[in-house]
């Protein structure tokens, strides 16, 4: 069962590759940044017909912004003083758009990294039967990739809404490559469990456990603990009541002795 555990513990847990997805992503914000910048345009005309139009496409958007966050949007987009950025509202776009870039050709997975013990991940890529072992230190997961992208981009923004909502824009575009399969995972663990050898642990009769002056290995710790297992186990009432005989015993023997060293020494 120890053996089991330590397997279970110490697997690399299985990621399926799903590619490339920088190309995927840059297309997807570009598009949204295409959408947000007509409706920014719009929001400087008060045609009543134009505000209606403006207020369904806002809606449609693939990332749905509250009233406040919509009028900063609408003041950057306009703001020529630098009052919510030291960069205008294109650039900071274009900055974005090359973060997510750089970003995204990483290896990204979806789970939170501090929960893998194995300190590896198992990476499957769909066209190989093979996997591939990487350390967990040359993967990120959203988290880590989120906090360089508002590193990046931070120091460029004033406003502390237009930073929130340059964020949701990174969490809504930033893909994970690496997606946790836990049927993999599980038959990895089950192949593993099957390679431990039956006998582990099995002392044979006669047989010397460990030598004068010999190292405890960790076999030798479980040869041991198995024995100790059997013994107890095997041991009846009789013996036990023996047992606990011989430590009275040994209890009141030390107790007599250390009472005739007293009378001796007064």
């Amino acid at each position: 069962e120890q053996e089991k555990s330590e397997v279970i513990q110490n697997i690399s847990p299985v990621f399926v590759d799903s590619g490339d997805l920088t190309g995927e992503v840059l297309d997807f914000y570009s598009s949204f940044i295409s959408s947000l910048t007509d409706i920014l345009k719009k929001t400087n005309k008060s045609v009543p017909d134009i505000n209606q139009d403006i207020s369904i496409e806002k809606k449609s958007m693939s990332i749905e912004f509250d009233e406040d966050k919509w009028k900063v949007l609408e003041n950057y987009y306009k703001d020529k003083d630098n009052t919510y950025a030291s960069i205008p509202f294109n650039d900071l776009s274009a900055k974005i758009k090359q973060t997510l870039n750089n970003i995204q050709q990483n290896r990204i997975i979806n789970l939170d990294k501090g929960a893998i013990k194995s300190q590896k991940v198992s990476i499957k890529k769909e066209s190989l039967k093979y996997q591939t072992i990487e350390d967990i230190d040359k993967i990120y997961d959203k988290k880590e990739v989120m906090n360089i992208f508002n590193s990046t981009i931070y120091p460029y923004i004033k406003d502390t809404t237009l930073r929130t909502i340059v964020t949701s824009i990174a969490d809504k575009f930033i893909i994970e490559n690496l997606i946790y399969n836990k049927d993999l995972t599980e038959l990895e663990i089950k192949n593993r469990i099957e390679q431990i050898p039956k006998t582990i642990g099995i002392v044979r009769e006669n047989e010397r456990i460990v030598s004068k002056h010999e190292p405890i290995t960790r076999m030798i710790k479980i040869k041991l603990d198995s024995y100790k297992k059997v013994q107890a186990e095997s041991m009846g009432l009789q013996d036990i009541v023996k047992q606990y005989i011989g430590r009275l015993l040994t209890v009141i023997l030390l107790v007599a002795i250390f009472l005739v060293f007293i009378f001796l020494l007064r």
